[in-house]
């Protein structure tokens, strides 16, 4: 493929003296490298990071959320369980006289709003 006249082309310059058998400059040797493709790799690969770079931010963003999230579901089971789990603890350290009944008693302390019918 040929390029365009007005087609700008990204070369590399070297530039070599040349000197004669005395070291005396007698001329210059230039090379010109076409770095077209070199150029479209660098750009690929900037392309790559920045998509990695989001994918990263993302990923994070959502681990964030499902943190949070955990962090109030948690508090969320905690707070009613408390009550059950003392009383499953006071249940199972204590030996209880049928003839007594206890001072309070456990449903009230786990549902408040409970009926019995």
């Amino acid at each position: 493929m040929q390029p365009r006249r007005s087609d700008t082309i990204p070369v590399e310059v070297t530039v070599t003296c040349i000197r004669g058998a005395f070291g005396k400059p007698e001329g210059l040797r230039w090379l010109i490298r076409d770095i077209r493709d070199r150029k479209r790799n660098e750009a690929e690969r900037e392309q790559l990071l920045q998509r990695e770079q989001a994918a990263r931010e993302a990923a994070e963003s959502a681990n964030r959320i499902k943190d949070e999230f955990l962090a109030v579901l948690s508090h969320e089971l905690r707070s009613p369980l408390n009550p059950i789990l003392g009383w499953v603890r006071f249940l199972q350290t204590r030996t209880f006289d049928q003839a007594k009944p206890p001072r309070h008693s456990p449903r009230s302390s786990v549902m408040p709003n409970y009926k019995q019918s």
